[in-house]
């Protein structure tokens, strides 16, 4: 399931209408969907213009899958293209060489579905886990 990441030592996953707040009040459990707002909706329009935004202003060239939410909310992977946008974040962050940053995202990409379905991803829970 995804999970939300903020920190510059950790990969942004995609934006998600869910809250996965371990708030006691939130009950993140069980909670899936969309904003189910139409593509010509201004909040909507708002929303991806201010994540560009901030993307850009943490030095990442934004991809559709770091500005589009996921249709359940809950989807954990980012392309290879997206991953590759935030190599130098997370490597500055975490004294790491960004040779070290893209042997680990080739490590934790996942291929196409029954190698045809799909595209390849990158399941960011998993990648972070592998960061330590």
């Amino acid at each position: 399931m995804g999970q939300t990441f903020t920190t510059d030592d950790y990969f942004w996953s995609r934006p998600s209408d869910v809250n996965y707040s371990s708030d006691a009040e939130a009950n993140p459990t069980g909670v899936s969907g969309g904003s189910n707002l139409a593509p010509d909706n201004p909040e909507l329009l708002a929303r991806i213009q201010n994540e560009a935004q901030r993307l850009r202003s943490a030095g990442i060239e934004p991809t559709a899958d770091l500005l589009y939410s996921s249709g359940s909310g809950l989807d954990p992977h980012i392309s290879p293209s997206a991953a590759e946008a935030q190599v130098e974040r997370v490597a500055l962050a975490r004294g790491l060489s960004t040779d070290q940053v893209r042997s680990l995202i080739t490590q934790n990409t996942e291929g196409r579905f029954l190698g045809i379905f799909g595209e390849p991803g990158i399941n960011v829970l998993k990648r972070e886990l592998s960061l330590g």
